[in-house]
Formats: C-alpha cells, sequence, structure tokens
C-alpha cells in the first residue's frame, strides 16, 4: 500500500499511525506524477485530492497510467456550492463561502468529474452522494475545524476581518439557541481503467 501526500504534517500524522505495518510506505508526491509504475495499481483512492488539482486531466490521466487494465479507482470529494449552513444572515454567509470557493482549483468538481474520467480513459460504475448533516457546533466536530480554516482563508484573501469575525462568532450563539445547521453533500465516484 502507498500513501501519498503533499503535506508534510499529514504524512508525519500517516506514519505515526501506521507505525509497525511494514506493507505501508508513505511519500511525498504530486498527484499529477505519482510515483508509481504503469499499470500496477489494483486500487487508487483520491479523498478530497482532485479539487485542489489545477491540472485536473492531467492528474486523472496518471492516475489512469497507474491501474492495472480492469483496476478500480475511488474518489471522493465536495461540491461546494451544495453546503447548507444557517446564519441570521444569509448575504453574509453567501460572500463567506464564495470567497472560499478560491481555495479549491475546482470548488465543484463532482459536477465535471464524469465527462473528465471518460476523457481519461475510465468507464464510470457509480456515483453516489454520501450526505453529512450535524446540528452540533463545538470542538469535536468537524464543522468546528471547518469553520475555523474558512475563517482564516477568507482573512487572508482581504475579506473584511470584522464580518469574517461577525460570521464566524454566529455560530457559537447558534449552538447556545439550539438553532445550529450544517450540511453538504460529499459525492464518490467509482470507476475502472477500461
Amino acid at each position: 500500500m502507498v500513501g501519498i501526500d503533499v503535506s508534510d504534517p499529514m504524512l508525519d500524522l500517516a506514519n505515526r499511525r501506521c507505525a509497525g505495518l511494514d506493507q505501508v510506505k508513505l511519500e511525498n508526491a504530486d498527484a499529477r506524477r505519482l510515483p508509481i509504475d504503469n499499470e500496477i495499481l489494483d486500487f487508487a483512492c483520491g479523498l478530497q485530492v482532485y479539487c485542489y488539482i489545477k491540472e485536473l486531466d492531467e492528474a486523472l490521466d496518471d492516475l489512469h497510467r497507474c491501474l492495472k487494465p480492469g483496476g478500480r479507482a475511488v474518489i471522493l470529494d465536495t461540491d461546494f456550492s451544495g453546503v447548507v449552513w444557517e446564519s441570521g444572515n444569509r448575504e453574509r454567509m453567501h460572500k463567506i463561502m464564495r470567497a472560499f470557493d478560491e481555495h479549491a482549483a475546482w470548488p465543484d468538481l463532482p459536477r465535471i468529474l464524469p465527462s473528465r474520467l471518460k476523457k481519461a480513459g475510465f468507464d464510470l460504475l457509480r456515483c453516489e452522494a454520501i450526505p453529512f448533516v450535524t446540528l452540533a457546533y463545538h470542538p469535536n466536530t468537524f464543522v468546528y475545524g471547518l469553520a475555523r480554516l474558512i475563517h482564516q482563508f477568507v482573512k487572508n484573501t482581504g475579506f473584511a476581518v470584522e464580518e469574517a469575525d461577525a460570521w464566524l462568532n454566529e455560530f457559537d450563539d447558534l449552538e447556545k439557541q439550539g438553532a445550529f445547521f450544517y450540511a453538504t453533500n460529499r459525492f464518490m465516484f467509482v470507476a475502472t481503467r477500461a
């Protein structure tokens, strides 16, 4: 098993979690140029990866190169325009989420992925929506960390700090009122190399 990431902190975490598993090899590598021989993989999985790769077709071509004929690929990604997030200020929510779109090369990747997979030589076997819904907002939730990531990102892009802070601070109030709501779909694509 080969695990690949461009983030050293993520690789460090994976190395700690895989300590003692001699069959696991982890590498810092780019998904556009996988350090894998041609037609060697039976299975490949990309989780929240391809939305960040501007050269999407190049990355999918390289994934195709690495898979054996009949090999399968599973790609899981999010269409960020489909986020449903409660806010008393929907205009501000819309502005924040549109600003956050800049964090990814393809914030709407699931919409275009089927045609891009076909272009790269894959047969799409299945596409499923995997819903994620939460009514809770506290440090042990996914959405708590996501909110902080978005907050930091939009502040660094020149978004008004006061407006970004007000956006983030609203969620604690919604949680206290029992009114917090967050939902999105992730999309899982299963494809095979023809």
